[in-house]
């Protein structure tokens, strides 16, 4: 490592850390991105793909509103490697409870601006062939997408190169401080990297 001191040292090159260091670099801060392995290995090699709207709680519903339309806003920039492809969701409902809360659901979809409908049996079948037959409905959310996480990473963390971030491929973070993150290279050398932030 040199003895430059960056603004930010971001500890993983997955989906998360890539997108956070592209945001980053944008506003023009010095970001070093560390990963142990490689951009897009890891939990987001492992990551089903599912950009989709969650409502557990009001503060998931509008972060996941926020992040679906950021990813969406990056569609048609993304390669097509990245499989980017808005399929929807169906939240199926076995019963008519389930439908009744399906029903709820797609209220408070709808009070933020989330396109959304409640399908019957005969619409489940058709949008869903393969489901077996007797369900009540589902809800469908047509605007969720899925993509490809390891592609999405690693063109992620290319942005955010060409906005000037640093890669550290093969350099693990076995320490983090206030102020300071200590590295082990693949060739087994250890640094202390003195940095404004870690995240």
């Amino acid at each position: 490592m040199d003895g430059a001191k960056p603004d930010v040292v971001i500890i993983g090159a997955g989906v998360v850390g890539a997108a956070c260091a592209l945001a980053l670099a944008r506003e023009r801060l010095d970001v070093l991105i560390l990963d142990g392995e490689f951009p897009g290995g890891g939990t987001t090699a492992a990551a089903m793909g599912h950009l989709v709207v969650m409502d557990d709680s009001p503060a998931q519903l509008a972060l996941t509103v926020y992040s679906r339309g950021l990813w969406d806003e990056m569609a048609d920039a993304m390669p097509s490697d990245c499989e980017y492809e808005v399929r929807g969701t169906l939240w199926i409902a076995e019963g008519d409870s389930e439908l009744a809360a399906a029903a709820a659901k797609q209220r408070v979809y709808a009070c933020q601006g989330v396109s959304s409908s409640v399908v019957d049996e005969a619409e489940l079948a058709r949008l869903e062939p393969a489901l077996r037959r007797g369900l009540a409905g589902a809800l469908f959310v047509p605007g969720d997408a899925v993509l490809y996480p390891p592609n999405a990473a690693r063109w992620l963390v290319a942005r955010a190169v060409e906005h000037g971030a640093v890669l550290r491929e093969r350099c693990a973070a076995e320490e983090i401080g206030p102020g300071w993150v200590r590295v082990r290279s693949e060739s087994g050398g250890v640094a202390t990297i003195s940095t404004g932030a870690v995240v």
